[in-house]
């Protein structure tokens, strides 16, 4: 709150003091002004009061015909423009702070049960927010619900929640989160990649003749590691080895790893063996095995 105090050389009982109401986003400029009405007389000084949330302070400002002083907005104020001890004006100051908006990605795993697939929230904004998912074609599969906090400082914290059954329908399916403010040039539009989680499935290692190779996929998400054992028949006796990764698929989900089986090498050593591909994302563990004939 700004007090404004006017010192004239004479004063009339016509004189009147005109401020109004200024609303302001938080960290911009904010330029007050106080308006006498019927003054005929030479004025001298105006003087302002601020008072704040936390601070009340004087300053002064010498009379000129345009407008009043400036000040950085950053919480709610008024101020109190006077000409004299007989005229004064209260100048309220509302203060517009922007949310600060986040999307959560809630990890749902595969199942066929309704789960928060994902959080949108705008927080510390005044006045409170609005905020909703825009989910298109799939507005059939998913429902939101949203609850408000309010803080002592007279911030708001609004958070949206998405709900959906993990299925693989909705896996990589983009929604937004839309969020309105007051204190937002526009509103704001988040999107949001849905991301179902599930353990490696389908491990299949198959053959490949001609480069003497063979290949491990699989299909999980997150995407899976790969890890190779041999076992080869050597004197009746089956021995193991472990590695030979070679390479991974750039694809969203589906990893491939292939090893290479160097024949020149081991023919001569045994008569054969298995290949062991171990696959895991953090989810879980699957592998699968595949028999090798180094005479072939």
């Amino acid at each position: 709150m700004l007090l404004f105090i006017l010192n004239a050389n004479t004063q009339t009982n016509a004189l009147q003091v005109i401020g109004g109401k200024r609303t302001v986003v938080q960290e911009r400029t904010v330029t007050f002004n106080c308006e006498l009405v019927d003054n005929t007389e030479t004025v001298n000084q105006i003087s302002w009061q601020r008072t704040t949330r936390v601070k009340k302070d004087n300053f002064f400002l010498a009379v000129r015909k345009t407008n009043g002083p400036e000040m950085k907005a950053s919480t709610l104020a008024s101020s109190l423009c006077s000409p004299s001890r007989s005229y004064k004006t209260h100048i309220h100051l509302d203060v517009l702070v922007p949310p600060v908006i986040r999307v959560k990605d809630n990890l749902p795993t595969l199942a066929d049960k309704e789960v928060c697939i994902a959080t949108c929230t705008a927080a510390d904004s005044k006045p409170p927010a609005n905020v909703s998912w825009l989910t298109g074609s799939l507005a059939d599969n998913l429902r939101e619900t949203a609850n408000s906090t309010h803080h002592d400082d007279g911030k708001t914290t609004t958070v949206s929640y998405l709900f959906g059954v993990p299925a693989m329908d909705i896996d990589q399916q983009v929604v937004h989160c839309v969020v309105t403010s007051p204190a937002l040039l526009k509103e704001a539009k988040i999107p949001f990649t849905i991301q179902v989680y599930f353990v490696p499935m389908e491990v299949k290692i198959g053959a490949n003749p001609k480069e003497d190779s063979f290949q491990c996929v699989t299909d999980s998400n997150p995407k899976a590691e790969f890890n190779w054992t041999r076992f080869v028949r050597q004197k009746k006796a089956m021995r193991s080895s472990s590695g030979y990764v070679k390479k991974q698929s750039t694809k969203k989900k589906e990893g491939v790893s292939k090893v290479v089986f160097d024949k020149t090498r081991y023919s001569a050593q045994c008569s054969g063996g298995e290949l062991l591909c171990n696959t895991r994302n953090g989810l879980r563990s699957m592998n699968d095995k595949e028999s090798f004939d180094t005479a072939a």
